[in-house]
């Protein structure tokens, strides 16, 4: 995989381009590979993505961000079924 980080953030693999996402999580993984093989606490990505006071949910948001997600070499999922009734 090849990460470019200058000019708009973007991902390829194989010459194709991998789907990143929305903005802020362009920025989250533009903030992770900039700090390869280091710890990044979700506050400090939090903090980079939202300027000013981030909402509630930002932590969440991060998290979800990263994992899983294409760029992260995670499995294709299927299509899903909508739940009816009881799920588990």
């Amino acid at each position: 995989m090849e990460l470019l980080l200058l000019g708009p953030v973007e991902a390829r693999a194989g010459g194709s381009a991998l789907p990143l996402g929305p903005r802020k999580q362009k920025l989250v993984l533009a903030a992770l590979a900039l700090q390869v093989n280091r710890v990044v606490p979700v506050g400090r990505l939090v903090e980079l993505a939202w300027s000013g006071e981030p909402p509630r949910t930002a932590e969440h948001a991060v998290r979800v961000f990263v994992g899983p997600a294409p760029w992260a070499g995670a499995p294709p999922r299927g299509r899903r079924r909508p739940c009816r009734g009881s799920c588990h």
